[in-house]
């Protein structure tokens, strides 16, 4: 019998410099479970891709049990039109329709964005590791101007006007997978926008 199992994908040295990169800017920021335990109301609401190599999941549920997550394959990608080789407006909508329902059903306002790398849809829709992380950059600040709009005025809608999501409960997370001497590492870490908006996007 054939085996269908496909090996794992791990960033090649060239992602691993520029994950450092990021990390001496502060685009990427380690934290300690310590630090986030609670920041959620209710665990709030995740859009991550649900890809099923990437560890991201086990390690965020260290710090808080209650993940109710939202989105097609890709994640906070489906955010990016334009720039996601994969972009369907049918699954931006249907993600904000469920984003809008977890507020709704968990009574939270908090959202979290998870992106990773290396990442399937990615891969698919040929990205690099640049790209996956400026489309994360894109999908943050489009839940500040204006998703966080139109997630708003689906709650409003809703009559769960009290839900409201405010830019400063938004939070964005990459998660990276590396091979080194044959030792897996995983690493989460809080993405900030804004240090990579100072360092990496140009006018």
């Amino acid at each position: 019998m054939t085996s269908l199992t496909k090996k794992k994908s791990y960033m090649s040295e060239e992602d691993n410099a520029y994950t450092q990169q990021l990390k001496a800017f502060q685009v990427l920021q380690a934290f300690s479970i310590e630090e986030l335990l609670g920041f959620t109301n209710n665990g709030g609401v995740w859009n991550h891709c649900p890809d099923g190599d990437i560890e991201l999941l086990d390690y965020l549920r260290k710090f808080n049990e209650r993940i109710h997550g939202a989105g097609p394959p890709g994640g906070p990608l489906n955010f990016c039109p334009g720039l996601f080789g994969g972009f369907e407006q049918f699954h931006e909508d249907s993600a904000l329709y469920s984003i809008a329902n977890l507020f709704e059903a968990k009574e939270t306002k908090t959202l979290c964005l998870a992106t990773h790398f290396p990442c399937g849809m990615a891969k698919k829709h040929k990205h690099t590791i640049q790209e996956v992380v400026h489309m994360a950059y894109i999908a943050h600040i489009r839940f500040c101007t204006d998703l966080q709009k139109r997630l708003n005025a689906l709650l409003v809608m809703a009559g769960f006007p009290h839900l409201q999501l405010k830019s400063d409960r938004v939070f964005s997370f990459f998660h990276g997978a590396k091979l080194i001497s044959g030792i897996v590492e995983e690493n989460t870490y809080i993405f900030n926008p804004y240090k990579y908006a100072e360092h990496f996007v140009t006018s």
